[in-house]
């Protein structure tokens, strides 16, 4: 409360409401610790290793993240996205990792696609593989289509 009676928000409230729920879940870890040497050791030991969790998790959700009934754009979106919060939390995935999981979580209809891409001679680009992919999911999609129409067909 101010001098003259009006009440106002101390302007480190937002400050302090945001340590406090962020020190929260360390609390029973540092609570019977007598410096702040100790403490501040404690507190990094404890967020580095909930921080490496995360990466693991994130970066094994990447290795088995699949294509199943999304289209090329979402697939790629998705994927976009994993690699993106593995940024965010602090690691890195090289483009050949990424290339590999992609193709790994690919549908068995891109089978000679992958075959073509994995037996390249020169690397490929990021950007490449998603272009291709893009006019491979249009081939796929216009050869299931032809397939279905042929005279005769029964599936």
């Amino acid at each position: 409360m101010s001098e003259d009676g009006n009440i106002s928000i101390n302007p480190h409230f937002h400050i302090v409401a945001t340590l406090s729920s962020t020190i929260a879940p360390l609390l029973p870890y540092i609570l019977n610790l007598n410096t702040f040497h100790n403490i501040w050791l404690t507190i990094e030991c404890c967020l580095q290793s909930m921080n490496h969790s995360k990466i693991l998790q994130l970066k094994n959700e990447l290795h088995k993240f699949q294509m199943n009934d999304k289209s090329m754009v979402q697939h790629l979106s998705k994927i976009k996205q994993k690699v993106d919060a593995i940024a965010a939390v602090g690691s890195s995935t090289d483009s050949e990792d990424i290339i590999l999981y992609t193709l790994n979580g690919l549908l068995s209809s891109y089978k000679f696609f992958k075959t073509s891409i994995r037996t390249k001679l020169t690397p490929i680009s990021l950007d490449d593989l998603y272009a291709f992919l893009y006019s491979e999911e249009l081939n796929i999609a216009t050869k299931t289509v032809r397939d279905t129409a042929l005279p005769g067909n029964t599936s």
